[in-house]
């Protein structure tokens, strides 16, 4: 196997599973005894308690926040058997350099389309980046004062299509520094829960160069490896159709959450 794919076509090929295949190979692995022990010596008994009571659908952001692309997962999710999780790694900095995290502190909201049917979205900054830039998102404030964790937390009580659905978080920050704290030491261990104890849902977004560096240095190296040691892939299943996975929409908020936001911001003024 080769970490070198030149097309676009041969990495998701390569790196992501259809949804219903993930799923008939997660029953033929149940008896794999050999991936049993390959990810006991991986993971030395630190498989998160989280999957202690069945099978997970997994989606891994710093912060959970209701935005569109965390719509499209729960609307996948609630056709199929299992719970979903949502990872957090609340310990990690704080940078505007990173799209996720920008759009934490800076919220879009979509506000339909106009004539010509370009998307409408107004954007409201709800933190100082200068202030916060580098430090852990743990510590990170609103400008009102609220940790932006829990800010986030909070708009799925506002949010239309969260507010019936059981939702579960997990902050990992615990686990992944006990794991090295950093993608390029933690992220074998992270993949490796995905060979029998569930499924990743992710995009890797290879037309921002920054991105597609983590994915040739990062992810591919290490899903490589594990699947040359283990026998088996890692099940990722790509999120968003990946013709459309770096458009803006996905980081959009429902207009609600966009006039929740405001009333914030006015009180604060």
């Amino acid at each position: 196997m080769t970490n070198d794919y030149d097309t676009r076509e041969d990495f998701e090929k390569y790196i992501y599973t259809d949804i219903f295949s993930a799923l008939d190979l997660l029953k033929i692995r149940e008896g794999d005894i050999a991936l049993d022990a390959y990810i006991a010596k991986e993971l030395e008994e630190t498989i998160p308690d989280e999957f202690n009571d069945g099978l997970r659908y997994v989606l891994f952001r710093q912060v959970a926040t209701p935005n569109f692309e965390f719509r499209r997962f729960l609307h996948i999710c609630s056709f199929l058997q299992h719970k979903s999780l949502f990872f957090e790694y609340g310990d990690d900095k704080f940078t505007s350099n990173n799209e996720h995290k920008y759009h934490l502190g800076r919220l879009p909201a979509f506000h339909g389309f106009d004539k010509k049917r370009i998307p409408i979205v107004q954007k409201q900054t709800v933190v100082d980046f200068a202030h916060f830039d580098g430090k852990p998102i743990s510590e990170v404030e609103t400008l009102w004062g609220e940790k932006l964790v829990n800010f986030h937390h909070n708009l799925f009580s506002v949010s239309t299509f969260s507010q019936k659905t059981e939702l579960s978080f997990f902050d990992a920050s615990a686990w992944l520094k006990k794991h090295g704290g950093t993608p390029d030491k933690y992220y074998k261990k992270f993949l490796t829960l995905f060979l029998k104890h569930g499924i990743l849902f992710e995009n890797f977004m290879l037309e921002d160069e920054h991105e597609k560096k983590f994915a040739r240095d990062i992810i591919l190296p290490l899903f490589d490896e594990i699947y040359k040691e283990s026998g088996h892939k890692p099940l990722i299943v790509s999120l968003e159709p990946t013709d459309v996975e770096g458009d803006l929409y996905w980081m959009c908020y429902e207009r609600e959450v966009g006039e929740f936001v405001k009333q914030k911001l006015n009180k604060t003024e």
